[in-house]
């Protein structure tokens, strides 16, 4: 790759936001916060009486104060704009529908979240803090966002591993950074996980760019 591949790629990278550490430290693996943050608003849209206007993932504070931890040992250097490993926090705003209690409506959306991160992503969460910014004056069931758009593997070439929609490598030397997007049916930590096993140079770590 040239120099000029490399800033490119960087800029791209850059441009997706703050990098979520997916798994464990030995899992070399991240997912763009943009990407995350869209597969939680689509778990969201399935709690009735809630809208969320809003949501961000970060780590945690007691992970940010202790400073978190980079990837093991063999996993290669993380990616730029990278969080280290920790715990993270989710953080969302909603507005909830007056015909139900909003504590009730925000405890059915902070166990919505802490599923679906565990579930649909693979992130190990801590805490999820919900805040109700303000009311549905009409009750409404709960609307689903467009369904995501399904993809076909045109980057450097797909390996045959379900749930992955495209990839693109970025080699440097002995160490590879995998950049996937992936089906929105699949759990992305366990296409990530799948992804690097095939990967045949000596460090490699994996980004989940979207998911569709």
């Amino acid at each position: 790759m040239t120099e000029g591949d490399w800033e490119r790629a960087v800029r791209e990278q850059v441009g997706l936001g703050r990098l979520l550490p997916l798994g464990a430290a030995d899992d070399g693996a991240w997912i763009a916060e943009r990407a995350a943050a869209g597969a939680l608003r689509r778990v969201a849209a399935d709690v009735r009486g809630a809208r969320v206007t809003g949501l961000r993932v970060g780590l945690d504070g007691d992970a940010e104060d202790a400073g978190g931890g980079g990837a093991a040992p063999g996993v290669g250097p993380a990616p730029v704009s990278a969080l280290p490993y920790g715990e993270l926090r989710i953080s969302a705003e909603c507005d909830a529908a007056v015909d139900r209690p909003m504590t009730a409506t925000a405890e059915a959306l902070r166990e919505a979240l802490l599923r679906g991160a565990e579930e649909r992503l693979g992130l190990r969460v801590a805490a999820v803090d919900v805040h109700v910014a303000g009311l549905l004056e009409t009750p409404q069931p709960a609307a689903r966002p467009d369904p995501p758009e399904q993809g076909t593997g045109t980057g450097t070439g797909t390996p045959d591993v379900p749930g992955l929609l495209d990839i693109d490598t970025l080699p440097d030397g002995d160490h590879a950074e995998l950049r996937v997007v992936v089906d929105s049916a699949h759990r992305a930590l366990d296409v990530a996980r799948a992804v690097r096993a095939r990967a045949d140079a000596a460090t490699v770590t994996v980004l989940v760019t979207d998911i569709r």
